[in-house]
């Protein structure tokens, strides 16, 4: 489920707050390869959540990556930022999916509330097996779909954006979904409730699965602020990061790092045993409001993945485990370096999973 233009290719690009990361990857039976990847960050005034303000910088910077690395221009698949789009399980009248067009052309505009305007949108039907049992039960002429939509004046700039800069697109989804495929082509396809924690430059976004399908994406209440500023600041302020914290976090926040988190101060385990709480309050929360306001009942958390600039790794799937009492796994996928002076970068699954379109089935 995507808004389609076009077939696949090997390139994906996923748009955060303030930067766009940028893969070409191959992969499936377990592995995902990675043979480039760049982040292009960019001052608000020519790019802000998804929205381009600067279209000629913009495509410059954009076609000097896709030349560094020599990348196919065709066919690349973008997603969206988490707070761009809106992700919505909805009960529908149980029809064909010409006629749900017809409905969702009417209701969009007179029942279901959307907080844009023109939006523009996609849907997909749930499998059977993750029907509401109220609805099936009582109201068996009902579906229940997921809904995806974004401010149309924001998917028309992008595209824009990108015909400017001579790259064509094949399509626009959201992370949930571009993630989705990256978990199948690593062999963790979630066929029972599993739970994806990205870690973004922009938040942390929590991804809920359930049977091999895309629930809900919610962006959780957490900033790395909170967790890495020195004493006196942000919401854990009264614990005092180490030395050596404090002299990475500002040699980082020159520019050198892909995301704040990159900084957290691993040496200091009451910061880190405040951020596992929060996260796991944070989670409980979401999957209540899962199981009863979406009437997902069966929803039962077996797997917890994370991902992206997770700090502490280990520490941090310990620790959430334990609170959790559920499986936590680190996921992140290696990049094929080009060079032994190739930095350590951090792939996230949606960057990846949007450069699998097409290489990876969609379908269960």
């Amino acid at each position: 489920m995507q808004f389609s233009f076009k077939r696949h290719t090997g390139v994906g690009i996923s748009l955060k707050a303030d930067r766009l990361e940028v893969v070409y990857a191959r992969g499936g039976h377990g592995v995902v390869e990675v043979l480039a990847h760049e982040v292009i960050p960019f001052s608000n005034q020519i790019y802000d959540n998804g929205r381009i303000h600067d279209f000629d910088r913009f495509a410059s910077d954009l076609n000097n990556t896709f030349r560094k690395y020599r990348l196919p221009i065709r066919k690349v698949v973008l997603n969206l930022p988490s707070a761009a789009a809106v992700i919505r399980m909805v009960a529908m009248p149980k029809v064909g999916r010409k006629q749900m067009q017809d409905l969702l052309r009417f209701q969009l505009h007179d029942q279901i509330w959307l907080p844009m305007n023109d939006p523009v949108y996609d849907f997909d039907f749930f499998p059977p097996e993750l029907q509401p049992k109220e609805q099936v039960d009582e109201q068996g002429d009902q579906a229940m779909i997921l809904l995806v939509a974004a401010p149309g004046e924001l998917i028309n700039g992008l595209v824009r954006a990108f015909k400017e800069a001579g790259i064509r697109l094949a399509a626009i989804e959201v992370k949930g979904l571009s993630a989705l495929r990256a978990l199948k082509a690593l062999n963790k396809k979630p066929d029972q409730a599993a739970l994806l924690v990205d870690f973004g430059t922009e938040g942390v976004t929590a991804h809920f699965y359930q049977k091999g399908s895309l629930l809900m994406t919610r962006t959780l209440d957490m900033r790395a602020d909170d967790y890495i500023l020195p004493q006196g600041q942000g919401a854990w302020g009264e614990v005092a990061v180490t030395a050596a914290g404090e002299s990475a976090l500002q040699a980082s926040f020159g520019g050198n790092t892909d995301s704040k988190w990159d900084v957290f101060d691993q040496e200091n385990e009451a910061l880190l045993d405040s951020l596992c709480r929060d996260l796991s309050y944070q989670i409980q929360r979401s999957i209540s409001f899962l199981q009863y306001s979406l009437k997902q009942r069966d929803f039962a958390l077996g797997t917890v993945y994370l991902n992206n600039h997770v700090p502490s790794p280990t520490k941090m799937a310990n620790s959430l485990a334990a609170q959790l009492g559920i499986s936590t796994e680190i996921l992140q996928i290696p990049i094929i370096r080009q060079s032994v002076r190739t930095p350590h970068k951090v792939v996230s699954l949606p960057a990846a999973g949007a450069a699998l379109r097409g290489v990876i089935s969609d379908a269960d």
